[in-house]
């Protein structure tokens, strides 16, 4: 039973760590295209 409980409990980790992993890539990608138009609107107003 016990075994049962860690061995869940380092899956759900996995689980876990591969969503934030995921999150990081996507808020990154997003980032650099939010930065992108950034520099492109600042060069349209100089």
């Amino acid at each position: 039973m016990h075994r049962d409980s860690v061995y869940r409990r380092v899956s759900l980790d996995g689980i876990v760590k591969e969503q934030i992993k995921e999150v990081m890539e996507v808020a990154e990608q997003m980032s650099e295209e939010v930065l992108q138009e950034l520099e492109k609107s600042f060069c349209n107003t100089i």
